[in-house]
């Protein structure tokens, strides 16, 4: 075992996991934890490095982060799709 495991129990909080729920909600400001880790990720990576396995940007904050939201729409049982 060279690194902890990535699901705390019983919960499935993985980072990843967390941002794909966040985009379910209409409004931003019922994820302020999602804002705050953009905020830190382009102010002071170091800050938030231990959510993640590791930090992509060379010593120094990004100029950007991009965040996409999907629209997904899901079919129901007469249209079938699985």
């Amino acid at each position: 075992v060279r690194r902890r495991p990535c699901v705390l129990a019983p919960w499935h909080l993985r980072l990843d996991w967390l941002m794909w729920f966040a985009v379910f909600g209409e409004n931003v400001n019922r994820y302020p934890w999602l804002v705050s880790l953009m905020d830190k990720l382009l102010s002071d990576p170091s800050a938030v490095s231990g959510l993640l396995e590791e930090l992509p940007f060379e010593g120094k904050p990004p100029k950007a982060v991009r965040a996409t939201l999907y629209d997904y729409k899901f079919a129901n049982a007469t249209e079938g799709g699985a």
